[in-house]
């Protein structure tokens, strides 16, 4: 599958809508948003404005908006049809989804309530080899002997056709 990548539409208030074709629901508009308490999720519609799908983040969200947002607008939507969230929940992090049947894929970016971020950490989307395709940047810092003397580790994950591999 190729679309054309798009940025996400702001409707203010904390809320932005991404447009796209689902396998399921066909045209549906996905609305992200954050309210003033921390909560955060985003809804999906489908062409007649009926509600098929929710997801509630699991921990309060200082931030949680279509890629691109937190600086300037950018692509949340790639080549590939893969949508990028961004979110902080103490730190700043992307969230991936996939469209798929019956929902989405979230490919272990979903945030983890467990330790505030996904369990494949992305702390950068973006289209490195200029492909309209965003490939993922993971960092980890091994904290030894504390984490500002830490050696930091960096994985580039890049897509297949059916998941991210480093």
């Amino acid at each position: 599958i190729v679309v054309e990548p798009q940025v996400a539409d702001n409707l203010g208030g904390g809320r932005f809508a991404l447009q796209f074709e689902h396998p399921s629901w066909g045209s549906v508009e996905l609305v992200t948003y954050e309210d003033s308490d921390g909560t955060a999720g985003f809804d999906v519609t489908d062409a007649t404005g009926q509600l098929v799908f929710s997801y509630v983040a699991p921990m309060s969200m200082f931030y949680f908006e279509p890629n691109g947002y937190w600086e300037e607008p950018g692509v949340a939507i790639d080549a590939a049809g893969n949508i990028f969230i961004q979110y902080d929940a103490g730190f700043m992090a992307h969230f991936v989804l996939r469209p798929a049947s019956g929902g989405f894929d979230y490919f272990g970016t979903e945030p983890d309530p467990d330790n505030g971020i996904g369990h494949v950490e992305i702390w950068e989307a973006g289209d490195r080899d200029g492909d309209g395709v965003f490939e993922l940047m993971n960092s980890v810092n091994d904290c030894v002997p504390d984490c500002t003397m830490g050696t930091m580790t960096y994985t580039q994950y890049s897509w297949t056709g059916s998941d991210f591999a480093p």
